[in-house]
């Protein structure tokens, strides 16, 4: 089965992101992952932009119900 995922951080997002993507990496194997985007904060207080990305991960894992 395929999942369609994204990550996104606006605390130290470089850390952050390429955190996840590595543990993602180790957990998975293989990944395919879009561009990073760099966004504002919509709906929330903080000046802080954010890193956003999305990947897909084929993994034998039930689905969540």
């Amino acid at each position: 089965m395929f999942y369609l995922c994204s990550i996104g951080s606006n605390l130290d997002p470089h850390q952050h992101v390429g955190q996840a993507v590595a543990e993602l990496l180790a957990h998975f194997g293989r990944l395919r992952l879009s561009s990073v985007i760099q966004t504002k904060p919509v709906g929330m207080h903080s000046s802080h932009d954010f890193l956003n990305c999305l990947f897909v991960a084929e993994s034998e894992l039930a689905q969540p119900r």
